[in-house]
C-alpha cells in the first residue's frame, strides 16, 4: 500500500506542466530535450521498487540537459539559466536528504524543490520560446 506522503508527492509533482518551446536554433532543441527529462521523472511511480533508481537516472538526465542549455544559451538567458541551476541544486538538496531520512518534513521539502525547479524552468522555456 502506498503512503499518503508518496500518494502527495505523486499527485503533486504530476500537477506541474511545463510549456513547450520548438525552433531551429539549438538552444530550441535542447530545451524541448530538458522539458522531456523532466516530464519523464513526472511519470515515476514513486510508490513502486524501482523509483529511486528511475529518479536517480532521470535527474542525471536533467542535469545532462541542463549542461546543454547552459552550453548553447549562457550569454543569452543568464539569468533564467542560474535559476534553474539553484534550483536544482536545492532539489538535490532536498532529495539527498530525504533519501538518507524519509519523512513527512523530508519529502515535503522535496516536493517544494519540486516545484520551485518545474517554476524555474517554465520561466526559462516561456522566455526561449519567445526566440524559437
Amino acid at each position: 500500500m502506498r503512503s499518503p506522503v508518496v500518494g502527495g508527492l505523486t499527485t503533486a509533482l504530476l500537477a506541474l506542466s511545463l510549456t513547450s518551446c520548438s525552433g531551429d536554433r539549438p538552444i530550441c532543441y535542447a530545451v524541448d530535450t530538458l522539458k522531456s527529462s523532466v516530464q519523464a521523472i513526472q511519470q515515476i511511480d514513486f510508490g513502486s521498487p524501482s523509483a529511486r533508481t528511475e529518479l536517480k537516472d532521470g535527474l542525471n538526465a536533467v542535469e545532462d540537459d541542463l549542461a546543454q542549455v547552459k552550453t548553447d544559451a549562457e550569454a543569452e538567458y543568464p539569468f533564467q539559466i542560474e535559476a534553474v541551476e539553484r534550483t536544482y541544486g536545492t532539489l538535490q538538496t532536498a532529495l539527498s536528504t530525504a533519501i538518507a531520512g524519509p519523512t513527512a518534513a523530508t519529502l515535503a521539502a522535496v516536493v517544494a524543490g519540486y516545484r520551485d525547479f518545474i517554476a524555474a524552468v517554465d520561466t526559462m522555456l516561456t522566455t526561449v520560446k519567445a526566440d524559437c
